[in-house]
């Protein structure tokens, strides 16, 4: 991943440590040519209760503060990749994800 950390780095970014699992579940499973990752939650700093509220409603979070939110998860879903998987890999594009919260 050398030249995605170059891209990061020009970009103002860095990759976390890779995030331990706190609670009984895999973050990472390959499966032949494919990587599945869960477990990847908004976290606050302390890194051990969440970020919880609505965007765009008053007493909740502005759309900046979720993107931020979403970088965050995608750097830490990134240096889980990097952690486990060869550091020459090639990888493509998910074919899938899937995202869950609460829209009530």
């Amino acid at each position: 991943m050398g030249r995605t950390e170059d891209r990061l780095a020009e970009l103002g970014l860095r990759l976390p440590a890779m995030p331990k699992p706190l609670a009984s579940y895999v973050p990472i499973v390959q499966s032949g040519s494919m990587v599945y990752l869960s477990g990847h939650i908004p976290f606050q700093d302390d890194m051990k209760s969440l970020h919880v509220g609505k965007v765009g409603v008053a007493g909740g979070f502005t759309v900046e503060q979720a993107q931020g939110f979403a970088r965050t998860i995608a750097l830490e879903l990134m240096s889980t990749l990097k952690g486990v998987l060869h550091p020459y890999a090639r990888l493509q594009m998910p074919k899938s994800s899937l995202c869950s919260s609460n829209l009530s």
